[in-house]
């Protein structure tokens, strides 16, 4: 599958996705998306419209402005990114790495490719979105991440 069809389908499954979260859920993914509270009096459909737009805003970016320096040591550069991980801010790892940890029995396994975190055939902007979905509590991806993981590259 092409990468524009694959961001195609993303989309199409963050809009199902959205349309069946509670108008409080989308109001708390507004806040966290857009950095901002949800307007008073927001009509539902208008709420979703806007969470689409920012979703697509985010995935088809250009590329984030950083140094172009090569990675010579993917793994270190990768630890130290997750030891130095700040609340409020994305984590970034080098491309190609992949995470395995194991969590209540499963073994769970999130590849990073083209600046963008995959799990389970979902397109994730943070780890913290994934650890989230994995253990159904509000908690930290790169702590989650950072014990009991296995980094390859």
């Amino acid at each position: 599958m092409l990468q524009d069809q694959y961001d195609d389908l993303y989309v199409i499954r963050q809009f199902a996705r959205l349309q069946f979260s509670s108008t409080q859920d989308l109001k708390a993914e507004y806040k966290k998306r857009l950095k901002k509270k949800c307007p008073l009096g927001i009509e539902r459909e208008e709420l979703i419209l806007r969470l689409i737009q920012q979703i697509q805003k985010e995935l088809y970016r250009p590329e984030q402005v950083r140094s172009e320096q090569e990675i010579k040591n993917p793994a270190a550069f990768n630890k130290r990114a997750l030891e130095m991980a700040v609340q409020g801010s994305t984590t970034e790892l080098a491309d190609g790495t992949v995470l395995e940890r194991a969590y209540k029995g499963e073994i769970h396994v999130v590849r990073r490719v083209d600046g963008k975190y995959e799990y389970k055939s979902n397109r994730y902007n943070s780890l913290t979105e994934i650890a989230q979905r994995i253990t159904g509590t509000q908690c930290s991806g790169p702590a989650f991440f950072s014990r009991k993981t296995r980094i390859a590259f």
